[in-house]
């Protein structure tokens, strides 16, 4: 069973983005080419990259103004263990190695990285529950469209009744004034 490399990328402790691979190496920088696009002056183009080896994965700095850290601690080259947090710049990435999942539930079919086969029971049974997903969502917008416009109505009535019983009172003030002696 083959390791796949976790990243979850946050920004000041707000996650941005989760990345999964399966590549030998993963490029962090500012490069946008890079497999981890940060885009901030304060990185390097060509930053830090993860390497998987036998032995693990390997975090290196690749000669960065700003350092690379590991939980806390800046490094040139460092294995990376579970759940070790990854510092560059204002940037955070928590790292995680799990097993392929897909491995467990296909046991030995062969995994392609590009495509995905599923059999004519499989895409039946996503379509249909994207479709009774899409029905739900759909239902659930046209009941809150309903409840707002019941909300509007009921508020246009209101208004509509005091308007009308303000239009009365003055025209009675008028009425009376016109009629004083």
């Amino acid at each position: 069973m083959s390791n796949q490399l976790r990243v979850r990328l946050s920004l000041k402790g707000r996650p941005i983005r989760t990345y999964t691979f399966k590549k030998q190496t993963v490029s962090i920088g500012r490069d946008p080419s890079a497999d981890i696009f940060l885009d901030n002056f304060g990185i390097s183009r060509e930053h830090a990259q993860i390497d998987q080896t036998p032995g693990g994965y390997i975090l290196a700095d690749l000669g960065s103004a700003n350092g690379t850290f590991l939980n806390e601690t800046q490094i040139t080259r460092e294995f990376l263990g579970q759940d070790d947090v990854v510092r560059i710049g204002k940037f955070s990435l928590w790292v995680g190695v799990e097993a392929d999942r897909r491995e467990q539930l296909l046991g030995s079919v062969p995994l392609s990285q590009e495509t995905t086969v599923l059999s004519t029971e499989q895409m039946e049974a996503l379509t249909r529950k994207a479709q009774t997903e899409e029905a739900a969502v759909k239902a659930r917008e046209m009941k809150e469209r309903g409840a707002s416009a019941w909300k509007l109505s009921r508020a246009s009535f209101v208004i509509a009744v005091l308007a009308t019983l303000l239009l009365g009172i003055l025209l009675g003030v008028a009425g009376m004034l016109r009629f004083a002696p």
